[in-house]
């Protein structure tokens, strides 16, 4: 079976809790409709991003149409200022935190090769 090339960001997405920030660092991302739910961050170099569901979905949805992924430098996903997920060059690598819930399917799909699970946060 052939894996979808921006699948990786998707599960991630789809493994999280509700209403997470995402702070992404992609300078050259031309993804309007991305692009209009970016806000201001306190983090230099990093814009931020909502998700909730209706959000999730369109980001989802554009990754889907528009394999925006590829633009992403780095992203971090955080909920409450923890830190549960980090991205790197277009989201084809990753590490998530120990204190995420994260299914079998998810282990064997991408653990170790593709997403580190951190033993430090």
């Amino acid at each position: 079976m052939e894996q979808n090339k921006n699948g990786f960001i998707i599960d991630v997405l789809n493994i999280l809790p509700e209403k997470i920030e995402c702070f992404i660092q992609a300078p050259s991302l031309e993804n309007l409709a991305i692009k209009e739910m970016l806000q201001k961050s306190d983090f230099d170099y990093f814009e931020l991003l909502i998700l909730d569901k209706n959000s999730k979905e369109i980001f989802i949805r554009q990754e889907f149409e528009a394999s925006f992924s590829m633009y992403l430098q780095k992203i971090e996903i955080r909920k409450n200022d923890v830190l549960l997920f980090e991205g790197f060059d277009g989201c084809e690598y990753g590490i998530i935190s120990k204190k995420v819930i994260i299914p079998e399917w998810f282990k064997e799909k991408y653990v170790p090769e593709i997403c580190l699970v951190s033993d430090e946060w």
